[in-house]
């Protein structure tokens, strides 16, 4: 796969350009398979960190409030997370934060080990 940045000006989406682009280790790592419920169950820790009602749904506007008001934490570290996910990594028509989001998120300390091309 490529993408055309500009007259006769191609880039290869490969492990490496993944890699230098992202800043992350051209490597292979076994994330953690976790279940739908676990994924349910963290979305619901989530929504109670932010003092939402229960069936609110979290979107991305909300969670780029979340890291101008906090300070560098582990809440911060995965707003951004669900921002990059949903709205760049892997992309879908909703800006709502979905279970699949979140499971994403539960193994965010390794997540620098995985090859993303």
């Amino acid at each position: 796969m490529v993408m055309c940045i500009g007259p006769g000006k191609v880039l290869p989406i490969n492990a490496q350009v993944v890699s230098i682009v992202l800043g992350l280790p051209n490597i292979r790592t076994n994330l953690r398979h976790h279940s739908w419920r676990e994924g349910v169950q963290a979305k619901r820790d989530l929504v109670e960190e932010f003092e939402l009602e229960h069936g609110y749904p979290i979107d991305i506007y909300r969670l780029m409030e979340e890291l101008l008001l906090r300070r560098v934490d582990s809440l911060s570290v995965r707003c951004f997370s669900l921002v990059l996910f949903n709205r760049l990594l892997f992309l879908d028509n909703s800006f709502d934060i979905s279970t699949s989001d979140t499971i994403k998120t539960l193994n965010f300390e390794r997540f620098h080990g995985v090859n993303l091309a």
